[in-house]
């Protein structure tokens, strides 16, 4: 699972996750066309809760999508970005 706390984001939000088994976990951000913007995390996690600050201070005001990505499991959740 991947959790969007807060969401609408303004200017830092958190990205909570969830690793169920060890593997390769990816973090990307991508606009809501499916053009990649960032890449935010990618390691080997073992298993467990994560959290990830996410500084969206850069970003216009939109919907993106937030793509968590384990040993090609795949889940996608919608951030709003609101303007400050």
């Amino acid at each position: 699972h991947l959790l969007i706390i807060p969401n609408p984001v303004a200017d830092l939000t958190t990205l909570e996750y969830y690793v169920p088994m060890a593997g390769k976990v990816v973090l990307q951000v991508s606009t809501i066309d499916g053009k990649p913007l960032a890449t935010l995390r990618e390691e080997m996690a073992e298993p467990g809760a994560y959290q990830y600050t996410w500084n969206t201070n850069k970003l216009v005001p939109g919907t993106y999508l937030c793509t968590y990505m384990l040993d090609g499991a795949v889940v996608v959740q919608k951030a709003v970005k609101v303007a400050r």
